[in-house]
């Protein structure tokens, strides 16, 4: 009697090695998710203002509007798109954009907002930053952003757009 053997091969270890790194990544998303959740209900408004300040952080680096944002509807806002924004002067407000205003919580357990604003060139440029509790958010955007002429300036909130 003859007993099949098979040899071991190279493709099944990287393919067992494969599915060992898909697994734990895979797990590592989940836990993050989770604990990302329990963090924003748990810890609220904590966990907004962390999450705020990264998106601050992330337009400071990128010297553009990301993707979450949108323009503001004001009609003060002179900000026309333009694919090389981070070279021209938009870009360059936007790497220098601080905060002007407290965190407000204008629905408590829920909503939180900020203000930022930069300067360039006789030019200003606003970011309201916003999120919600859980990212549990129904209508509007994370990221309102403008930029105004400074004779144009009717003090902090002009990106302070509906739902936002």
């Amino acid at each position: 009697m003859r007993v099949w053997q098979r040899r071991w091969s190279g493709k099944k270890t990287i393919g067992i090695i494969a599915l060992a790194a898909l697994t734990v990544m895979a797990l590592n998303i989940l836990f993050d998710y989770g604990r990302a959740m329990l963090m924003g209900e748990f810890e609220w408004p904590k966990s907004a203002y962390i999450k705020i300040e990264d998106m601050a952080l992330i337009l400071r680096r990128i010297r553009a509007p990301a993707r979450w944002c949108y323009p503001s509807e004001n009609s003060a806002n002179i900000y026309v798109l333009d694919p090389k924004e981070e070279e021209r002067e938009f870009g360059r407000c936007m790497s220098s954009i601080k905060p002007v205003s407290d965190f407000y919580e204008t629905d408590p357990g829920y909503y939180v907002k900020r203000f930022y604003r930069g300067e360039v060139q006789g030019k200003f440029c606003e970011v309201t930053l916003s999120t919600v509790n859980s990212d549990d958010r129904i209508v509007g955007s994370n990221c309102y952003f403008g930029l105004f002429p400074k004779e144009r300036d009717t003090g902090v909130g002009m990106t302070d757009d509906k739902f936002g």
